[in-house]
């Protein structure tokens, strides 16, 4: 592949790796999840809630759900969080579960954070994160994330997102990856197998 060299500035990288999504794309994928998975929460967290806009879009579909935000940075809660802590998602000790987990993980920690939310999944419920389609690529990922934690769908955006504090355009492609309980590794360590995992397409704007 030929290095391509530029004389412009590249917008520097966020703090703690925060991007906001826009509230159309948080809403189109979980409208996405409770259509296609039937699925009706009752407990949700977002462990990067940030400004909220992912907190807003599951309040719409599941008012009555209870719903847990974290974030690293010290935030005002926003209104449709029932639960907040200020707290780095990694270090939270909690024996707590949920039926749905879902957000934007920063990149540079986002296999940790599948590892982490995963154990915090309820049986039969689902993890839902957005990423770059290059995530889903590389050796050392292929061989032990998602052979342990192998997708149940990877729905790719027919959009690229811009993200608040980013700059105009966005380079990346994006995917959301959705994981299912019953998809992943059990406690007989058989493994996930690949040929399970559905791909779709999202046209959200």
């Amino acid at each position: 592949m030929p290095t391509i060299y530029t004389d412009k500035q590249l917008p520097a990288r966020p703090r703690n790796d925060v991007y906001v999504t826009p509230l159309r794309l948080c809403r189109q994928v979980l409208e996405y999840v409770q259509r296609v998975y039937k699925h009706e929460s009752k407990y949700g967290l977002d462990p990067c809630a940030g400004t909220g806009a992912w907190g807003q879009a599951y309040g719409e579909l599941w008012p009555l759900a209870h719903l847990t935000g974290l974030d690293i940075r010290y935030l005002q809660q926003p209104e449709t969080y029932d639960k907040w802590t200020t707290i780095d998602f990694l270090a939270l000790n909690t024996s707590a579960t949920y039926d749905l987990v879902f957000g934007n993980p920063p990149f540079n920690q986002a296999a940790e954070f599948i590892v982490k939310a995963h154990s915090m999944v309820k049986f039969g419920g689902l993890m839902v994160f957005l990423l770059p389609i290059h995530f889903l690529g590389g050796q050392d990922r292929t061989r032990s994330l998602f052979r342990i934690h192998g997708p149940s769908r990877v729905l790719f955006l027919a959009q690229r997102p811009n993200f608040e504090g980013a700059g105009r355009a966005n380079p990346n492609t994006y995917c959301v990856i959705i994981w299912r309980n019953e998809d992943t590794i059990n406690d007989t360590g058989v493994e996930h197998p690949f040929y399970g995992t559905i791909c779709d397409w999202l046209d959200w704007k």
